[in-house]
């Protein structure tokens, strides 16, 4: 998996790492990415999203499309009311796309649960963009699939520093408190007390 890209315009990514116990007993290691890594989704060897992604790009990319017509539209008129018009008729389809892909949302935990996003957080509210796309849902939701008993987790920065300074080259992090937090719960359950 090529990095040079990381420390270019687009800037860094977090990655992640989980150490394991397999049924054997023997020790080894999971690794993942957070949201998606040169545009895609899936990369062999990292663990996968925790929706079906044949199934997002069906839900998303119709919708997607529309908006950014909407968008044209809206630096091509003249005339404010319209674009008022064609602004709140975008803000609602972007709300609906992503109550739509919060749906697609499967989480999985170490007591055979599985929940989608909104069950996981046990809320009725908006769920922000981006939960349940970084690094350690992804490996815990994986580890929990796959049987393994978890050992320890890492996140960390790697490549061009984030322009506000907050992720920088090799810098370890805690799971961010808007989008791990809330559903960190639901995937730690019946995980090791050392992880919880």
């Amino acid at each position: 998996m090529s990095t040079y890209l990381l420390f270019g315009p687009q800037r860094g990514k977090m990655f992640g790492v989980l150490e394991y116990h397999a049924g054997s007993g023997q020790r080894s290691i999971l690794y993942s990415f957070s949201v998606q890594y040169k545009g895609r989704w899936k990369v062999p060897g990292r663990a996968p999203p925790l929706f079906d992604v044949d199934r997002f790009k069906e839900v998303h990319d119709p919708v997607e499309r529309h908006i950014k017509e909407l968008g044209a539209q809206i630096e091509q008129q003249a005339d404010e009311a319209i674009r008022q018009e064609l602004s709140g008729t975008r803000k609602k389809l972007s709300r609906q796309l992503m109550k739509r892909i919060h749906e697609l949302y499967r989480l999985h935990n170490f007591s055979d649960q599985t929940a989608t996003l909104n069950e996981a957080v046990n809320t009725s509210a908006t769920l922000p963009t981006g939960i349940g796309d970084c690094c350690a849902p992804k490996l815990l939701n994986q580890a929990a699939q796959l049987g393994f008993s978890p050992l320890s987790i890492a996140e960390f920065y790697f490549g061009r520093s984030t322009p506000s300074g907050t992720r920088r080259h090799g810098e370890f992090h805690e799971p961010c408190l808007d989008k791990c937090s809330p559903i960190l719960g639901f995937l730690l359950c019946g995980a090791p007390a050392h992880l919880q």
